[in-house]
C-alpha cells in the first residue's frame, strides 16, 4: 500500500473519532479560472465546501475529459484532474456534481492566453527597488479597515501592526521610483495575509489566488503593473513555498495530513549547512526540512504531489494573470529542494524570459554558490536558478566600514567576497544589496555617517551583479532596531504627515544629497555599457586604499575607495594596465576632474566613480 493510502486510512480512522472540522465558507474553486494554449493541456482543480467530497463529479464538455477523482480523505474537498484537446476554445465549462438524484453545475472559465506575452527578465542594466506596500503609502484610506478579517485596526506607532499603505500609494508614486534610476518594483507579498499578527509583512499566505484587500483589488494591482511597464518598470512577485499562513483554508481544513510537516508548531533550526554538510545527522537535516519557519507558518511538504501541482499552478497563475517580469522566492533553501527545482525549471520553460531568483541567507560563499548550482568546483549540481540574493557583498559591506583595513579586515572584506566569485556559475546576475526588509538599515549600521553610506552605495552602484535598492534608502532611512522599526513609514506617505520626503522641500539638506546621489549614480549607470556588460577587474587593497576597474569596448569606469578613517594619499602607478593612454578621470556624480599624472589625495571614506577620459 503507498504512503498516501496508509495516511488516508489513518486520517479516516481519526475522522470516525473526531469528525473534521466542518466549513462554513462558501464554495472555493482553485484556480478561480484558466486558460487554453498552455503548455500542459491539464489542470487540476480544487473544489472545497463543506460535503462537497461526498458528491459525484461529471465533466459533459466536447474536447474536455475527466481525468481523474483524488482520493481526498476530508469530506469538504474535490480535487479533479481535468484534460482537454488542443482544439478546445476559450469560454465557460460545466463541472457537473451528482448525489442522490440531485444536480449541482459548477461553471467554470478558460480564457484565451495571450501568446504575445514575454516576460522582460533582469539583466544587469536592471536596478530594483523594494517596497514594504503597508508602509509605503497610503493612497486609498478607504481600504485601511476590512471588516471580516483578524486584524481590523491601524497602529502607525506600533512596528508589528498594519499602517495601511497600499497598492495606490505606489501607483501615486511611481515616477519618485523611476527618477532614482530604478528600472524594476518587487513588493514583498501583496497576497492576501489574513492572519491575527504582523499580517503587514505579507509572508503568511492565507489566499494564494487573491490580493490582500487592505492593499488594493484585482485592478488596482493590475493597473500598478499596466503603470510601472509604461513607465519602464518591471514587476517582481515575491512568492513563498516553505509554507502557509495557519489561517489558509487549507490549513484550517486541512485536506491532507500529509501536506504538511505536523500540526503543532515545532521551530526550524534555520541551517542551510544541512543540505550539504557531509557529516549532518539526520535530525538536524529533518529540523531545517521541516521545521516551522514561525509558529503561525505551518512547513509544508512539498513532496506531496498534489500539493506540488497546487503551487505550481498558483505560480503560472499570477504571471499569466498580471503579466509579471520576474519572481523573487522567498526561504528558498527551505523546501524541498528537488520540487523546487522542478518549479524553477517548468515555469522558466512556460515562460521564456522569465527571471528567478532566490532568498538564500547564507553565511559563506560556498554555500550560497550551492544555490547556484553547477560551479567550478562542483560540476555535478545543476540547478536552474538565474540567481540568489547576494548575502556575501552584503556581508562585506556591513564589515567594509567598521574594521581597521587589515589583510582581511575591513575594505579588504570586499576583496574576498568578489575573489570568491570563481565559485558562482553566473555572478553577473546575482541581486546584491545594502540593506532590505530583514535587516538594519545601512545608515543606521554606519552610525549615520554619510561618507561611509555613500561608499557603499557606489560599490552598490557600480560592482557586477543586479543592485536592489530598499525603499527609504534615498531619505537616509537608519532604524536597526526590529523588523517592526525597520519597515518604517515612507514620511509623506499618508495624509497629515508632518514632512513629505517625496519632495525636495520636505527633505534635509543632506537627504537631498543622498536622493541626488542615487539618482546620478543608477541614471548614469543604466547607460553605461562598461558597468551593464563589462568585464570587471579588482585590485588587493593597500593601505585601506580599495580600486576595481570595469570595461566594455571604449568605455572604462573605475571606482576607489579610501577605507581609512584618516586622510590618505595614494599613488595610481600600480593602476597603469588601465590608467595607461588616459589624461584625467572624471567624477560622475560631482563633474570634478583628477589627473591621472600624480598621486591622489583622498579624505577619510571617500569613494569616487570616475569615467576615464584620454
Amino acid at each position: 500500500m503507498s504512503i498516501r493510502s496508509w495516511s488516508i486510512l489513518l486520517f479516516c480512522l481519526l475522522s470516525w473519532m473526531d469528525l473534521p472540522a466542518q466549513t462554513t465558507e462558501p464554495l472555493r474553486v482553485e484556480p478561480p479560472h484558466w486558460w487554453t494554449n498552455m503548455p500542459e493541456n491539464e489542470l487540476m482543480i480544487t473544489l472545497h465546501e463543506a460535503g462537497i467530497g461526498t458528491w459525484t463529479p461529471e465533466i459533459r464538455e466536447k474536447s474536455v475529459r475527466l481525468k481523474e477523482v483524488h482520493p481526498c480523505p476530508n469530506p469538504n474537498y474535490l480535487f479533479l484532474t481535468i484534460t482537454w484537446d488542443a482544439v478546445f476554445k476559450p469560454g465557460t465549462i460545466s463541472i457537473r456534481l451528482r448525489k442522490d438524484g440531485q444536480v449541482r453545475e459548477i461553471p467554470y472559465t478558460f480564457k484565451g492566453r495571450d501568446l504575445t506575452f514575454r516576460p522582460g527578465g533582469l539583466q544587469p542594466a536592471d536596478a530594483i527597488y523594494l517596497i514594504t506596500p503597508d508602509r509605503f503609502s497610503n493612497g486609498d484610506p478607504s481600504n485601511d479597515v476590512v471588516e471580516g478579517m483578524y486584524q481590523t485596526t491601524l497602529d502607525r506607532q506600533d512596528g508589528m501592526a498594519r499602517h495601511g499603505g497600499d497598492l495606490q500609494g505606489i501607483i501615486n508614486h511611481l515616477d519618485h521610483i523611476q527618477s532614482l534610476g530604478m528600472t524594476a518594483l518587487w513588493l514583498n507579498p501583496i497576497d492576501e495575509n489574513n492572519e491575527h499578527k504582523e499580517s503587514y509583512h505579507g509572508y503568511a499566505i492565507t489566499d494564494h489566488f487573491a490580493v490582500d484587500p487592505r492593499l488594493g483589488d484585482t485592478a488596482t494591482y493590475r493597473q500598478l503593473v499596466e503603470t510601472s511597464r509604461r513607465k519602464g518598470l518591471k514587476m517582481v512577485k515575491d512568492v513563498v513555498y516553505n509554507h502557509f499562513g495557519d489561517k489558509h483554508h487549507l490549513i484550517r481544513d486541512l485536506p491532507f495530513p500529509e501536506w504538511v510537516h505536523g500540526t503543532e508548531y515545532h521551530p526550524c533550526n534555520f541551517r542551510a549547512t544541512t543540505l550539504m554538510d557531509p557529516y549532518v545527522s539526520e535530525y538536524d537535516r529533518t529540523m531545517f526540512n521541516e521545521g516551522w519557519f514561525d509558529d503561525h507558518m505551518p512547513d509544508l511538504n512539498q513532496q506531496d504531489p498534489l500539493l506540488a501541482q497546487y503551487l505550481l499552478q498558483h505560480t503560472w497563475w499570477w504571471l499569466e494573470e498580471y503579466h509579471l517580469d520576474a519572481l523573487r522566492i522567498d526561504t528558498y533553501a527551505y523546501p524541498d529542494p528537488d520540487f523546487m527545482d522542478r518549479l524553477v525549471r517548468e515555469t522558466q520553460a512556460a515562460y521564456p524570459g522569465i527571471f528567478i531568483f532566490a532568498e538564500t541567507w547564507v553565511h559563506s560563499p560556498a554555500i550560497q554558490s550551492w544555490f547556484m548550482g553547477q560551479s567550478q568546483l562542483n560540476r555535478k549540481v545543476t540547478r536552474a536558478l538565474n540567481s540568489v540574493t547576494d548575502f556575501q557583498l552584503y556581508n562585506a559591506l556591513q564589515a567594509a566600514f567598521h574594521e581597521e583595513p587589515g589583510w582581511t579586515t575591513g575594505i579588504s572584506r570586499l576583496y574576498y567576497a568578489m575573489a570568491q566569485d570563481f565559485l558562482n556559475p553566473n555572478a553577473a546576475n546575482v541581486v546584491t544589496f545594502m540593506d532590505n526588509h530583514d535587516v538594519a538599515r545601512y545608515f543606521g549600521v554606519v552610525d549615520r555617517d554619510y561618507r561611509k553610506f555613500k561608499a557603499a552605495l557606489s560599490i552598490l552602484a557600480t560592482t557586477r551583479g543586479i543592485p536592489c535598492l530598499y525603499y527609504g534608502s534615498e531619505v537616509l532611512m537608519k532604524e536597526t532596531a526590529n523588523h517592526g522599526v525597520i519597515r518604517q513609514d515612507f514620511p509623506g506617505g499618508w495624509p497629515g504627515d508632518k514632512k513629505n520626503k517625496f519632495t525636495r522641500e520636505g527633505r534635509s539638506r543632506q537627504e537631498n544629497d543622498a536622493f541626488t546621489l542615487i539618482q546620478r549614480l543608477f541614471t548614469w549607470r543604466a547607460k553605461t555599457p562598461a558597468i551593464t556588460k563589462g568585464t570587471l577587474t579588482q585590485f588587493l587593497p593597500i593601505d585601506g586604499h580599495y580600486t576595481y576597474f570595469r570595461r566594455y569596448g571604449e568605455s572604462l569606469v573605475m571606482v576607489t575607495v579610501n577605507g581609512n578613517a584618516k586622510a590618505r594619499e595614494f599613488s595610481l602607478d600600480r593602476f597603469g594596465e588601465f590608467t595607461n593612454g588616459y589624461r584625467q578621470a572624471r567624477d560622475v556624480v560631482t563633474g570634478k576632474i583628477y589627473p591621472l599624472d600624480r598621486s591622489w589625495f583622498m579624505e577619510a571614506y571617500e569613494s569616487r566613480v570616475l569615467e576615464l577620459e584620454r
